[in-house]
């Protein structure tokens, strides 16, 4: 998966590769809110949460940009999803605990693939 630093260098703000993984991350900066390839690729990773597939976006923010973008897919996600608040990572302290959230976050939703994939083969 990209990196954080990467994706800011590139000022696209997407570590999603969708079709190759399970999990994506979305970095929220201004050229990423802007981007029609970010817009795509959200929009993938929604209908798949839709068609039922554990949690597969974990959006995040170093700055205010989604906060104060107006309509769009941007407005959706601040509205539907819990954004992991990064604003403050150059404070260690900051950065440490919002790093631990995420990382909780993603274990809690480890756990709900698994049971999700259980099920699924008990289906068949």
């Amino acid at each position: 998966m990209t990196r954080v630093s990467d994706v800011a260098d590139q000022g696209i703000g997407m570590g999603l590769s969708i079709p190759f993984r399970d999990k994506g991350h979305l970095t929220f900066l201004p050229n990423s809110v802007r981007s029609q390839c970010v817009e795509q690729e959200v929009k993938t990773a929604l209908a798949k949460e839709r068609e039922g597939q554990p949690l597969v976006l974990f959006p995040i923010r170093l700055d205010e940009t989604v906060i104060q973008r107006a309509g769009g897919w941007p407005t959706f996600i601040r509205n539907t999803c819990n954004i992991g608040d990064f604003t403050r990572w150059k404070r260690r302290d900051d950065y440490q605990q919002a790093l631990e959230r995420l990382l909780r976050d993603l274990k809690a939703e480890e756990k709900a693939v698994v049971a999700h994939l259980r099920r699924r083969a008990r289906s068949r």
